[in-house]
C-alpha cells in the first residue's frame, strides 16, 4: 500500500525533475519516488539492527539480559526498551525532516516488535527458508510449542523416550523432537 510522498508532490516532482506525467517513466528510482509505503523501511532496519546488536551484547554479556522492573516476568527486557527509545529517536529526526507520516513509522515499529517477539515468526523462518535450515544445526532450531510440551511430558514421566523413534538412554532435551527435514 502507498501513500503520497511526505515531502509534498509538488515539491517532489521538482526536485526529481518530473513536469509532466509523459516525464514519469514508473519505474524502479534509486533516488526515491513520490511516494511513500505504509511501513517505514528506516524505523523497520534500524530496530532490527538495534535487535541483533542487543542479542550479541546479551550473549556476551549474560547480565544485560534481564527485565527491566526488579524481575517482574511481566516487565520488558532491557533490550526491548532499548530498541524502542532508538525508534523513537528515529521517529523523531523523521518526523523533523518530513520524511514519513506518523502512521508509516509507527505501523513499522509495530510489525518490527511483533516480528522479534512472536515465536512462531522464528519457527517458521527457520524451517521455511532452506539457506538458514541447512546452515543452522537441529539442536539449534527452534520448534514448535506443542512439540516442546510433548517432550517435556514424556521426559517428566520418565520415559526418556524420543518422540520419534525408539528410546535411548541418555537422551538430551535438544536432541529430541527433531526431525531431519
Amino acid at each position: 500500500t502507498m501513500l503520497p510522498s511526505s515531502y509534498g508532490f509538488k515539491r517532489c516532482k521538482a526536485y526529481l525533475g518530473i513536469n509532466s506525467a509523459a516525464e514519469d517513466r514508473y519505474q524502479f528510482s534509486a533516488t526515491g519516488s513520490c511516494v511513500a509505503m505504509i511501513w517505514s523501511g528506516h524505523v523497520f532496519h534500524m530496530m532490527i539492527g538495534g535487535y541483533m546488536i542487543g542479542l550479541v551484547l546479551e550473549e556476551r554479556f549474560p547480565g544485560l539480559k534481564r527485565r527491566t522492573f526488579w524481575g517482574s516476568r511481566s516487565a520488558p527486557l532491557l533490550k526491548s526498551v532499548v530498541v524502542v527509545v532508538l525508534a523513537c529517536i528515529e521517529m523523531s529526526i523523521l518526523v523533523i525532516d518530513k520524511g514519513h507520516y506518523t502512521v508509516d513509522m509507527f505501523l513499522a515499529m509495530i510489525i518490527s516488535m511483533l516480528t522479534f517477539t512472536n515465536d512462531n515468526v522464528e519457527y517458521w523462518l527457520f524451517h521455511v527458508n532452506p539457506f538458514i535450515r541447512s546452515v543452522v544445526p537441529a539442536r539449534d532450531q527452534p520448534m514448535k510449542h506443542g512439540q516442546l510440551r510433548a517432550i517435556i511430558k514424556e521426559l517428566q514421566c520418565g520415559g526418556g523416550g524420543r518422540l520419534r523413534g525408539e528410546a535411548s538412554p541418555g537422551v538430551q532435551l535438544s536432541e529430541l523432537g527433531r526431525s531431519d527435514s
